[in-house]
């Protein structure tokens, strides 16, 4: 299956976990009959003492001058390496000693360098990772090209099974939960307003800057190269309530300014002009703060930096665009 997708050319690597090299191996076989005959031994006490001659004994602890010393038996390598020195190691029995070759057939094979269980049986990952700009959204599609090249030309022999994994099955569902947090942040906002300006159409007209948010998210993510991942979510929600701010300050300041003006423009225009300082210097000092986050400045940074590059390309274009939209929307109510 390897050699076929590889054949493809549709990924640019392609690799098993474990590797499916072959090695030399010496392979064991247990002479039941002989270690019956010695009431010492058993199958599992042999097997138990050649695991101790090739690994060594578990390491115990003790202290020394206040120092916590490990230590471990382990043979010399020019005592166990090879097939003849392991074959004549002499095990200790009566007084005496008795090669290992007596318990044990020895036999030089080849086999897999390694394998991997789970829940029991024995497995193999295959993994194929596409090229470098290549589209996630194609993923579908090239492992539909795979499915339908197995199908045609490789034969499951009985007992194997084959299943293709969806690595990005949690991601995908945590976004999904993201999204549905972040409409419920915007209906608690929605409530909290209501009942702030006694009105239903006020927290309307404020909710408006969460979509003129949404735009800014995308354009900084797309002008920062990078993409929608769980950061940038968390990200978002987290502008869904800063976002508001700025329009919550100028609807406040309009509905106690309004009653001195005789048109409506004029409060308007007042509101905006008296308002335009603290709304920006509110909305740089976020920005500002965020923007060590956003450019990727320490190590490990970059984990985070969506997240930065949502609030602060987000908050930006919602508080330039809040600007003339929520004055131009209130112009329209009375």
């Amino acid at each position: 299956i390897r050699d076929l997708v590889n054949e493809t050319e549709i990924y640019s690597r392609v690799f098993t976990d474990p590797p499916t090299n072959l090695s030399d191996e010496i392979a064991m076989r247990s002479r039941v009959e002989v270690i019956d005959g010695f009431g010492e031994f058993s199958e599992r006490s042999l097997i138990k003492m050649v695991r101790k001659i090739l690994s060594g004994t578990a390491s115990i602890e003790f202290e020394q001058d206040q120092t916590t010393v490990e230590v471990a038996a382990v043979y010399p390598e020019s005592r166990i390496q090879g097939r003849e020195n392991l074959e004549n190691f002499l095990i200790p029995y009566n007084q005496s000693t008795i090669p290992l070759k007596h318990f044990f057939d020895f036999q030089e094979v080849t086999g897999i360098s390694g394998f991997a269980s789970e829940n029991g049986e024995m497995i193999y990952r295959l993994y194929a990772r596409m090229a470098p700009g290549t589209p996630a959204a194609r993923r579908s599609e090239f492992e539909q090209r795979i499915r339908d090249e197995i199908d045609a030309k490789i034969t499951v022999p009985a007992g194997y099974s084959m299943v293709f994994d969806n690595p990005q099955e949690e991601m995908e569902q945590a976004i999904r939960s993201l999204f549905i947090a972040l409409a419920g942040s915007v209906v608690l906002v929605y409530l909290l307003l209501a009942f702030q300006f006694n009105s239903l159409i006020i927290p309307l007209v404020i909710l408006v800057t969460v979509p003129l948010g949404f735009i800014g998210v995308v354009f900084s993510l797309f002008l920062f190269k990078s993409s929608l991942s769980l950061n940038s979510m968390l990200g978002t929600i987290m502008l869904a309530g800063i976002v508001v701010n700025n329009a919550i300050i100028m609807i406040d300041f309009y509905l106690k300014l309004g009653p001195n003006y005789n048109r409506k423009i004029d409060a308007l225009v007042e509101t905006a002009g008296i308002r335009f300082t603290p709304i920006v210097i509110t909305m740089l000092t976020t920005v500002f703060g965020m923007l060590p986050i956003a450019i990727g400045l320490g190590e490990g940074s970059n984990i985070i930096q969506p997240l930065g590059i949502a609030v602060s390309g987000g908050l930006l274009i919602s508080t330039l665009f809040t600007l003339f939209m929520v004055p131009s929307i209130l112009s329209l109510f009375n």
